[in-house]
C-alpha cells in the first residue's frame, strides 16, 4: 500500500511537469505528418481541379463552373486550420520545435498566398468577368501556378527539416 501511495505521489507531482506533455522527437515528427499528408493532398487536388475544370483556351464563350474549385478550396482551408494548431505542439527537442515552427509559418503563409490567388480565380470566372476583360487570364494562370510551386517549395523544405529530425 505503501508503495502505491509513493507512486500516486510520484505521478501528481509530475503531471505538472513538461515532462508529460512534451513529445519525444520521432512523435512529434508523426503529429505534423500526419497533418502536413492530408493538408498537401488537399492543396493538389485544388491545382488538378483547377487544371481540370478550366480550359488551356478559354474565350468569352467559354462555360465554367467552379462549384467544385470552390468546395475544394474550403476544404483544403480547413486542413490548413489544422496546420496552424501544430504550432502548440511541444517536443523535447526544443531544436526541433523551433525549427519546426518557423517551417510551419513558411508552410502556411505560402498556402494563404496561394489560397488568395485561387479566390481571386474564382471570383474571376465565377463573376463571368472573363467574358468582358479576356486579358486576366494568363495573368490569373500563371499567379495560381506560381504561388502553387511556392507552396511546394515550403511543403518539400517541411519535408526534409522533419526527415532530418529522424535521421539524428
Amino acid at each position: 500500500m505503501k508503495k502505491i501511495t509513493l507512486f500516486l505521489i510520484l505521478v501528481i507531482a509530475f503531471s505538472g511537469c513538461d515532462f508529460f506533455t512534451k513529445l519525444s522527437e520521432i512523435e512529434y515528427n508523426n503529429r505534423v505528418v500526419e497533418n502536413l499528408n492530408n493538408t498537401s493532398l488537399a492543396l493538389e487536388e485544388t491545382t488538378n481541379l483547377y487544371n481540370d475544370s478550366i480550359p488551356s483556351i478559354v474565350t468569352e464563350e467559354s462555360e465554367i463552373d467552379v462549384s467544385a474549385l470552390k468546395s475544394s478550396l474550403e476544404t483544403s482551408k480547413t486542413f490548413l486550420k489544422e496546420i496552424e494548431a501544430l504550432k502548440t505542439l511541444e517536443s523535447k527537442n526544443l531544436e526541433q520545435e523551433t525549427q519546426v515552427e518557423n517551417s510551419l509559418n513558411s508552410y502556411i503563409t505560402t498556402a494563404e498566398e496561394y489560397f488568395s490567388a485561387y479566390e481571386e480565380m474564382l471570383n474571376y470566372y465565377e463573376s463571368g468577368e472573363f467574358k468582358k476583360d479576356i486579358s486576366l487570364v494568363t495573368p490569373i494562370d500563371e499567379s495560381i501556378h506560381i504561388n502553387y510551386s511556392a507552396f511546394i517549395n515550403a511543403n518539400n523544405d517541411l519535408v526534409g527539416l522533419l526527415d532530418s529530425f529522424m535521421e539524428e
